[in-house]
C-alpha cells in the first residue's frame, strides 16, 4: 500500500489517479452517511463528471491521523480550484477510512454542513505524508497492514 502516494495525489487534485490506484476492488463509499458507491468501477464513475468539471484541483491536507493496527485514517482534505468556466472553487471533506493489503476498502466522507473543521491549519504541509505513512521497510516502499 502507498498511502502517501494517495496523499500526494490528493494535493495534486489527482482524484481519478487517486481512486484508481488506491481504492480495492469492493471498496464501499459513503458521503454524509449516505452510500454512493460500491466497488473501484463505481466510484471511478461517479468521480468522472467532478474531474472534468475542473480546469485545476489541488489539494490542502490537515489533522492526519493514521492507525498502523487498525487501519483506520481520518483527516481532512480542502481542494481549492478553478472550475472549466474559470470560477475560484472550493470543497473541504473529511476523510475516514480502512485501509487493508487491497487498498482503501471503506471510506465515509463529510462535506458541507455536516463537517465542522476544528484543526489550525498545518505548517508542515505534505512532509505529514511522509511521517505518518502505513509502515515502510526501509526501501521508502510501505508495507501491508496486519
Amino acid at each position: 500500500i502507498e498511502f502517501d502516494d494517495y496523499l500526494i495525489c490528493l494535493a495534486c487534485g489527482e482524484l481519478d489517479t487517486a481512486c484508481r490506484e488506491h481504492y480495492a476492488e469492493d471498496i464501499a463509499v459513503y458521503e454524509n452517511g449516505v452510500a454512493v458507491a460500491h466497488g473501484r468501477a463505481d466510484a471511478l464513475r461517479k468521480l468522472r463528471p467532478i474531474t472534468r468539471r475542473y480546469a485545476m484541483l489541488r489539494g490542502t491536507l490537515d489533522g492526519l491521523y493514521c492507525d498502523r493496527v487498525t487501519g483506520e485514517v481520518r483527516f481532512v482534505c480542502r481542494f481549492d480550484g478553478v472550475d472549466i468556466d474559470g470560477r475560484l472553487v472550493r470543497d473541504v471533506v473529511r476523510y475516514r477510512q480502512r485501509w487493508t493489503v487491497a487498498g482503501i476498502v471503506q471510506e465515509w466522507q463529510e462535506r458541507g454542513a455536516a463537517i465542522a473543521i476544528t484543526a489550525q491549519p498545518n505548517r508542515q504541509g505534505l512532509d505529514l505524508a511522509r511521517s505518518h505513512s502505513i509502515d515502510h521497510d526501509g526501501g521508502g516502499r510501505a508495507q501491508a497492514w496486519a
